[in-house]
C-alpha cells in the first residue's frame, strides 16, 4: 500500500466511530485523559470524544489526531538526524496521533520525543555520541516503544520495538543482538500493519524480545466489536 493510500485510510478512521470491548483495568479512563489533553490543543478533536458504556463495558471512539505540521523536522535537524521521508510527510499532516486500536498507539509529537530523551540519559550515553535511535511512538499506559534505528553509517533505517522495564536501551538495541528487536522495515509498512491489525500484534511474531530472551505477547485488552 502506498503512503498516499494509507493517509486516506487514516482519514476514514478519524471519521469512523467504532465500538470496543474494554478491560476492567481503567484503561478507558486513560483514553479519556488523552482526549482531554488533545482537546486543549485542537478543538477539532472534540468530535472524537470517547463515549463509555459502563453496563456493557464498552467504549465508542475513533482515532484521535492533532493536525500538523509538527516540529519533528526541526527537532531532527537539531539532533543531526535525517528522518525517513514518509515519516516527515506524516508529521507535516499530523503533529500527533492516537490509533485507538486493541492496543492504543500514540504517535508522538516533537516535544514528547524530546521529553522521552531521558531513555538515552538513563543509559549514560554520551551526548556527543551520534544518535542512531529516535523513539517516535509508544503504547498508551505501557512501557513499550517503537523507534527508528539507523545502522553504523546511517545509510539504512528500520524500526525496532521494545517492551522496556528499564533493561533495554541503546547498548542492546544497537548491539550485536539488536536485530531481534526489528519490527518493520519502514514507517509506511509499520503504519499499514498497525491499521490493518488494529494495533495487535505489536510485534511481528507471537513472542516479543526482551533483554534476556523472548516473552509471549500480551493479549490485546481491547476488541473491536463493531
Amino acid at each position: 500500500m502506498t503512503f498516499e493510500k494509507i493517509i486516506l485510510l487514516l482519514g476514514k478512521r478519524l471519521k469512523t466511530r467504532r465500538i470496543y470491548e474494554i478491560p476492567p483495568d481503567g484503561r478507558v479512563i486513560t483514553l479519556q485523559q488523552e482526549y482531554e489533553n488533545q482537546c486543549a490543543a485542537d478543538p477539532d478533536t472534540q468530535r472524537n470524544q470517547p463515549v463509555y458504556h459502563p453496563r456493557q463495558k464498552r467504549i465508542t471512539c475513533s482515532d484521535m489526531c492533532i493536525n500538523g505540521p509538527g516540529a519533528h523536522a526541526e527537532l531532527c535537524a537539531q539532533w543531526g538526524i535525517i528522518p525517513p521521508a514518509d515519516y516527515l510527510k506524516f508529521c507535516a499532516l499530523f503533529s500527533e496521533y492516537i490509533i485507538a486500536g486493541r492496543m492504543p498507539i500514540r504517535i508522538l509529537c516533537a516535544q514528547e520525543i524530546r521529553d522521552d530523551d531521558g531513555i538515552r540519559d538513563a543509559w549514560d550515553v554520551p551526548k556527543s555520541e551520534r544518535r542512531r535511535l529516535l523513539y517516535f511512538a509508544r503504547v498508551v499506559e505501557e512501557p513499550a516503544h517503537f523507534a527508528f534505528r539507523w545502522n553504523d553509517d546511517c545509510s539504512k533505517v528500520d524500526i525496532v520495538y521494545s517492551w522496556d522495564y528499564g533493561d533495554i536501551g541503546e547498548p542492546i538495541l544497537l548491539g550485536e543482538d539488536g536485530n531481534r528487536f526489528v519490527s518493520d522495515l519502514s514507517f509506511t509498512a509499520w503504519l499499514q500493519r498497525m491499521l490493518e491489525t488494529d494495533c495487535h500484534p505489536l510485534f511481528t511474531s507471537r513472542k516479543i524480545p526482551s533483554s534476556s530472551g523472548w516473552i509471549r505477547q500480551h493479549r490485546a485488552p481491547w476488541n473491536a466489536v463493531q
